[in-house]
């Protein structure tokens, strides 16, 4: 992303699209960056699709609630006046009222 960035032509703004947090884990640092750049909107989409370990188990997630907030908390705490668009999936089957 950082070279993508580099290359960009003035006039050009770039916004970068949907991931999930297993796979920003790692690269939580450079994403920070590229969303700080002048050039890249301070918008991300990451889906929750649940608010209970459970219900994400159930539907095959790689990650839990957990994961997900550290990854939000970490970008609002280094990207100033990021929005994070988000995912949830209300009723999933087998999903109970205390779950839900």
């Amino acid at each position: 992303m950082k070279k993508v960035v580099e290359v960009l032509p003035d006039d050009v703004m770039l916004r970068l699209g949907m991931t999930n947090p297993p796979y920003m884990y790692e690269h939580l640092e450079n994403i920070a960056k590229v969303l700080n750049h002048p050039r890249v909107y301070s918008f991300i989409h990451i889906p929750v699709q649940a608010g209970n370990n459970t219900v994400l188990d159930k539907m095959n997630r790689e990650y839990h609630v957990e994961e997900f907030e550290h990854v939000c908390d970490y970008l609002l705490e280094k990207v100033p006046k990021l929005t994070i668009a988000t995912d949830i999936i209300c009723g999933f089957p087998e999903e109970t009222d205390e779950e839900f």
